[in-house]
């Protein structure tokens, strides 16, 4: 009887020191944000396009790139531009300019959030139009004006779906602008 209760001690001592570094693992690679636990990854400012598959959850970067023009002396534009509403504007060899309005803070990146049973949902961090007119400001020839809108991103921001939350987080205090990916522990 001695051996078993020893035994047992000795089994209850090994499960208590496993469930201990257990918890100090998940904790490692957790946070706490309105009373629910996520995991999150932090990294670096990805492009425009960039995926990353996060617990079951697909993050795609929406940034605003910077306007390629093939002579950037008389706003000559090289490439084609897709707007918030879907449109994609094929502008090359046109005449362009950028007009940049809204929280300038903000490096105006969106996610786009797909869950694992493919259903999307979009924060796109700015909002990108377009209009043609006659001339503008010193360019007397017929221009196109894109208008680009940025949003702040409130810190941070969360989406849910079926159970699971996910969520970002820009981090517009560095020079770098880290992104931060949250997605909840399964319950």
């Amino acid at each position: 009887m001695l051996i078993a209760v020893v035994a047992l001690a000795g089994v209850a001592i090994y499960q208590q020191e496993q469930l201990a570094a257990t918890s100090r693992n998940l904790s490692a690679g957790t946070v706490s944000i309105g009373g629910m636990r996520y995991y999150y990854e932090t990294v670096s400012m990805l492009d425009n396009g960039s995926r990353l598959f996060f617990h079951g959850v697909t993050f795609t970067i929406l940034a605003w790139t910077s306007p390629t023009y093939s002579n950037p002396s008389n706003y000559t534009y090289a490439g084609s531009v897709r707007l918030s509403n879907g449109t994609l504007l094929n502008l090359t060899g046109k005449t362009v300019v950028v007009e940049m309005t809204g929280y300038i803070a903000d490096p105006g990146v969106g996610v786009s959030i797909t869950f694992p049973d493919r259903t999307q949902v979009i924060h796109p961090g700015f909002n990108l139009t377009a209009w043609h007119q006659n001339a503008y400001n010193s360019i007397t020839t017929p221009v196109y004006v894109l208008t680009y809108t940025l949003f702040p991103v409130a810190p941070p921001w969360f989406t849910q779906h079926g159970g699971l939350s996910a969520g970002f987080f820009v981090n517009t205090t560095s020079l770098t602008f880290p992104l931060t990916f949250y997605v909840t522990l399964p319950t």
